[in-house]
């Protein structure tokens, strides 16, 4: 029979390797909601974000907005400066994004391209932000010292509609088009635009 010293190390040794697991399974689920490169949130926390947006929309909470952001010009500086300046450039643009929309959550959604779901104040803001957004990005430019300093993004920009939109993509498919309006705008050289009706 094992004396009660001997449970006692026992069950503290097993304590403690049920303590290092769960730091480990923390780590491990940080790892796979945080973005490497930038450090806002990844692709799968964007997922579970999606799910839980519908949840709420069958439940019939609806405000919400979406910030759709495209990075300009990464391949083209990856394949000029490298791939150290092209991460530099991402991480750039992602502080621009994070500045500017600092209550919602920002989430790297692919390698160029970046989503902001917006809430609250931000999404009472959200024209206005994105006009501040749009003259901080020219702001970057004119002060850059290095080709990954001067950030090009384009941005498009949609609200949840209780009459039109029945699923978050819905009103991202709409975020979506008109980043791209913007995206063909600053290609052609024309000053980046504010889609009056998002």
């Amino acid at each position: 029979a094992k004396s009660n010293d001997e449970v006692g190390e026992l069950s503290a040794s097993l304590q403690q390797t049920v303590d290092c697991l769960r730091v480990y399974m923390d780590r491990m689920s940080d790892l796979a909601y945080t973005d490497s490169l930038t450090g806002v949130k990844s692709k799968t926390a964007y997922g579970e974000e999606i799910r839980r947006i519908d949840d709420s929309l069958r439940l019939g909470f609806s405000q919400f907005g979406i910030m759709m952001f495209d990075i300009n010009g990464l391949k083209e500086l990856n394949d000029t400066q490298g791939h150290d300046a092209g991460d530099n450039y991402i991480r750039n643009s992602c502080r621009l994004i994070c500045t500017t929309f600092k209550h919602s959550p920002v989430f790297r959604i692919g390698g160029d391209e970046f989503v902001a779901i917006l809430r609250g104040q931000d999404l009472l803001k959200a024209e206005e932000l994105l006009y501040k957004f749009y003259d901080r990005m020219k702001e970057a430019v004119r002060n850059a010292n290095k080709p990954e300093e001067k950030v090009s993004i384009a941005a498009g920009m949609a609200v949840f509609k209780e009459n039109q939109d029945t699923y978050y993509q819905d009103v991202f498919k709409r975020a979506d088009e008109n980043m791209y309006v913007n995206k063909k705008a600053m290609k052609a050289g024309k000053d980046a635009f504010i889609d009056k009706a998002p």
